[in-house]
C-alpha cells in the first residue's frame, strides 16, 4: 500500500472518530466548554457584516455565534459542521440557519459567500493550510475571513501557559500553529489581533489572492 493511501486511510479514521466524539458531546459541549466563548463577540464584530451578507461559520458546532451574527442582518447564514448532533444542537438553536453537513476541509461552499467565519475549529484540524484555502475558494471576491482560535497564554498569565496547551491539547486542538504568516500569503490584507492576556487570537484576512 502506497504511503499517501495510508495516509488518507488513517486520515478518515482520525474524522469519523471526531465525528462520534462530537456527536456524543453535542448534548452538553456548550456547558462543559464555557471558556470557548470568550471572544466571539469580537470575532463575529470583526467579520463586518453588511446587511443582506451571506456568511458561513465553518465547524460552526452548537452554533454559538449564531445569534450574534443574525443581529446584524445578514442575508443568510450558513453553517458547516462534520458533526450530525452539534448541527442538530444549531438547529434548535437557529432554525433559519441553512445547516451543512460536511469536512471542512472538503466541502465547495457555491455560490461563495461575503463573510466566512470559523471558530475554535481549525486547531483541530491537521490539515489546517489546504482547509483555510477551501474557506478562501468559498470566497466572494473582496470576501473576508475571520479565524478565531487559541493561541498561547501571554502577560501574567504566560506562567500558565504549559498547562493551559495541555489542557487543550487533550481536546486535541493546538494553538501554535503560524496562522498570521501562512494568510499573509493568500490574502491582500491581514490583521491579528491578541488580547493582553493571550487565550485567543482573530485574524482578519481581506482580499483572496
Amino acid at each position: 500500500m502506497r504511503k499517501s493511501s495510508l495516509r488518507a486511510i488513517l486520515a478518515a479514521m482520525k474524522r469519523e472518530r471526531a465525528e462520534q466524539y462530537f456527536d456524543a458531546q453535542a448534548p452538553v459541549y456548550d456547558f462543559s466548554r464555557r471558556l470557548f466563548l470568550i471572544g466571539r463577540k469580537r470575532a463575529v464584530s470583526a467579520l463586518g457584516i453588511r446587511p443582506g451578507d451571506r456568511v458561513a461559520d465553518w465547524g460552526c458546532g452548537t452554533g454559538l455565534n449564531f445569534p450574534l451574527i443574525e443581529k446584524r442582518r445578514p442575508g443568510e447564514i450558513i453553517g458547516i459542521d462534520a458533526s450530525e448532533g452539534m448541527l442538530r444542537s444549531a438547529r434548535a438553536r437557529l432554525p433559519g440557519a441553512r445547516l451543512v453537513k460536511a469536512d471542512m476541509t472538503t466541502f465547495l461552499l457555491a455560490p461563495p459567500v461575503d463573510r466566512a467565519l470559523c471558530s475554535y475549529a481549525l486547531s483541530l484540524v491537521d490539515d489546517w493550510e489546504e482547509t483555510i484555502r477551501n474557506m478562501k475558494r468559498g470566497l466572494a471576491p473582496g470576501g473576508r475571513l475571520v479565524l478565531h482560535d487559541f493561541h498561547p497564554l501571554a502577560g501574567a498569565m504566560q506562567v500558565f501557559d504549559g498547562f493551559f496547551r495541555w489542557w487543550i491539547g487533550i481536546h486535541g486542538a493546538v494553538p501554535t500553529r503560524p496562522l498570521h504568516e501562512f494568510l499573509s500569503g493568500e490574502f491582500e490584507r491581514v490583521e491579528q489581533v491578541v488580547p493582553g492576556m493571550g487565550f485567543y487570537a482573530v485574524h482578519v484576512a481581506d482580499g483572496p489572492k
